[in-house]
């Protein structure tokens, strides 16, 4: 094998991990994003779990005050 066949060899192999790299890259974008998305909303879940839990707090310990 001479050299300019493997330095081609190595070169198409090359480009084809590279390409394999980008769809990654891409893959892992559109996964952060999404997991981004998902925190925006377990917060906002949180928050209103929270809210829900105060409340109850204050009704249960109206009536008990009665």
């Amino acid at each position: 094998m001479n050299k300019s066949s493997e330095k081609e060899r190595n070169l198409n192999h090359l480009n084809s991990q590279i390409i394999q790299l980008s769809s990654n890259l891409q893959d892992l974008n559109e996964l952060v994003n999404i997991t981004t998305n998902q925190y925006k909303i377990i917060e906002k879940l949180g928050i209103v779990h929270s809210s829900i839990f105060i409340a109850s707090q204050k009704v249960f310990s109206n009536e008990s005050e009665e």
